[in-house]
């Protein structure tokens, strides 16, 4: 990525929210645009998260001249600080196998299967490459899926974007909210009995979880410092590459409503990631060998095995 200085940025205000304290500009960038949203007494970048603390973020900003990471920009808009931003420089990967589908609908359906599989495998190389230089660094990005992967097009230059929620190595245990419940490492879901205890708006046991498991995501605890390593990185690889090649993740692992504000469906959630057996699934639906042996070593449950 180009590294910017302030004066090759420019910026149009878009709206001031009185009602929110809430600024927003258009930001325009040698190497593309962004919308980049200011909260008053609060900076907020654009791909990013609001709560991380702005010393650690800046520490990303050495990335900038790495090749196949999009890194966070740093540009002064105000005498009060600096934002750090992102410029979406492409598309990401679940758009161009849209593209790609669509492109190839009315052909044998042997041919458009060869076109995905050659995006999965370009993605996978690409950001192989990209995690490789984070973890040389000692960076866990925390947070890789299909639409933090940009592509200028389906074989040509390819970032890994969005770093909100990457984190120093054994440094932040667990993850934080903001992290897609399916793409949660089982190793970050444990079971916790529950004694006595309902579902709200539940008036008998039957309802509730009394005498059984609630799953939950471990975070923020001292003794999980040492699962924030690079498997969990490999892990989300691995669902990336699954979603590419089927163009979903399985229906167990996508719920039909919302778990947000519902412990039983978060839990019911859970449970499903923590004990999905991957290596049935691979062997059923994906149909070439070395993309399923590749599949096989990221998802495996173990972290000490993965590559």
């Amino acid at each position: 990525m180009q590294t910017l200085q302030d004066n090759l940025v420019t910026f149009d205000q878009l709206y001031v929210s009185s009602k929110h304290g809430t600024k927003a500009f258009l930001v325009h960038t040698p190497v593309g645009s962004c919308v980049l949203k200011r909260w008053a007494s609060q900076r907020v970048r654009a791909g990013g998260n609001r709560f991380q603390p702005l010393a650690e973020y800046s520490a990303l900003l050495d990335l900038q001249d790495v090749p196949n990471i999009n890194a966070p920009i740093k540009i002064t808009l105000e005498s009060s600080g600096a934002d750090y931003i992102y410029v979406h420089c492409g598309s990401n990967a679940l758009t161009w196998r849209a593209r790609l589908e669509k492109l190839h609908e009315h052909h044998a359906e042997q041919q458009q299967q060869q076109s995905i599989e050659q995006l999965a495998r370009h993605v996978a190389v690409h950001v192989l490459l990209a995690l490789q230089e984070l973890h040389k660094r000692g960076i866990v990005h925390r947070d890789v899926k299909p639409s933090n992967i940009l592509l200028a097009s389906p074989t040509g230059p390819t970032w890994l974007s969005d770093m909100g929620l990457a984190t120093a190595a054994g440094h932040l245990p667990g993850f934080v909210k903001g992290l897609d419940v399916a793409y949660v490492p089982p190793e970050y879901i444990t079971a916790q009995q529950q004694q006595q205890q309902q579902w709200a708006g539940s008036s008998s046991s039957s309802g509730g979880w009394a005498g059984g498991a609630c799953w939950q995501v471990l975070d923020d605890l001292p003794a999980l410092a040492q699962l924030s390593t690079t498997a969990a990185d490999m892990y989300q690889l691995g669902l990336s590459i699954y979603q590419l090649l089927r163009g979903s993740l399985p229906q167990q692992l996508t719920p039909a409503r919302a778990v947000a504000g519902s412990p039983r469906r978060l839990s019911s959630l859970l449970h499903k990631v923590a004990t999905f057996d991957w290596k049935s699934e691979i062997q059923h639906s994906i149909v070439n060998s070395e993309a399923a042996e590749f599949l096989q070593a990221l998802l495996c449950k173990d972290p000490a095995l993965r590559p």
